[in-house]
């Protein structure tokens, strides 16, 4: 069971979560556990949310170059990446790229 969220405008988050995945970026929610020493840490106890990190990688400057030669010599490029479905389709879109394999552990990669 997950802890729920408490000091967070939930209107806000369901507006900006959606927007900033739609950016491209992978989107975490940090929190914190009550001070109190009468909750365990990992109890069911409410969390207290202190704001999103929004996370994006910078593309290398020559990958929608990479994408378009790739197509010239007949091939069909896709990224292999470990970010959400969301994520993964609006970078592999902005590379040029029609494929994408998002929640690709690393491991899973080097296949």
């Amino acid at each position: 069971m997950v802890a729920p969220l408490v000091g967070l405008d939930l209107d806000a988050l369901a507006t900006d979560l959606p927007r900033l995945q739609a950016e491209g970026k992978t989107v975490v929610v940090v929190a914190e556990a009550p001070a109190s020493g009468d909750a365990p840490r990992h109890s069911q106890s409410a969390l207290r949310c202190l704001g999103l990190l929004a996370i994006a990688d910078a593309p290398k400057a020559d990958a929608a170059e990479a994408v378009r030669r790739l197509r010239v010599a007949g091939m069909e490029p896709v990224m292999l990446t470990g970010d959400n479905w969301t994520t993964a389709r609006i970078i592999a879109a902005r590379w040029g790229s029609t494929g994408c394999w998002p929640k690709c552990c690393p491991a899973r990669r080097q296949r």
